[in-house]
């Protein structure tokens, strides 16, 4: 006689109430106790998933930038961006003369050897493209234990602000998803 899957079996003790499961698994798994380990620890796992479902997460610590004011030759001006790994400010580069963005490492993320690392690699890999489409990378500075990327500084808004501004017409959503597509396709290639 072929032996119910543990689908099925799972899904029998669930119907029914938590204490009759461990008779009615005792009863059909007789010969084969692996199987019945299987329902079990199935059980188990769906039974804790409300509690880790329902608890509140953890707060995340919280650390604020503070960026110095000048690293290297540029003079930090204002903050114009955040991302999930960086920071970017214009600044203002005092030896050309000239407006740039700065891109940190969140300083919660900066600590790791692979975040610098990731850094670096990106700067390299920004540095190789030659698009209108990618700010171009002009350097890779560390500085008392900070790690930056300068890049072309680009006048205008972000894409949220255009959004919030005003509804896009569909023809100039098409040519901006155009635009942000050919940078990406030149990026990955």
């Amino acid at each position: 006689m072929d032996q119910p899957s543990n689908q099925d079996l799972f899904h029998a003790a669930l119907n029914m109430p938590p204490e009759e499961r461990a008779a009615y698994l005792d009863d059909v798994c007789q010969a084969n106790p692996t199987q019945k380990e299987e329902i079990q620890s199935l059980l188990d796992s769906h039974d804790e998933a409300h509690t880790f479902l329902g608890k509140e997460p953890a707060p995340l610590p919280t650390v604020s930038f503070h960026p110095p004011k000048c690293i290297q030759q540029y003079e930090l001006i204002e903050q114009i961006g955040e991302g999930a790994m960086g920071v970017v400010f214009k600044a203002k580069d005092t030896t050309l003369g000239r407006i740039v963005a700065i891109k940190f490492l969140k300083p919660e993320i900066y600590p790791t050897h692979q975040s610098v690392d990731r850094l670096q690699r990106e700067a390299k890999a920004l540095a190789a493209v030659n698009s209108p489409h990618i700010a171009t990378v002009h350097d890779l500075i560390e500085s008392d234990g900070v790690c930056a990327i300068v890049l072309e500084y680009v006048e205008g808004e972000s894409l949220r602000q255009r959004l919030d501004r005003r509804r896009m017409a569909m023809d100039e959503a098409i040519q901006i998803a155009m635009l942000i597509s050919e940078g990406l396709r030149i990026a990955h290639e």
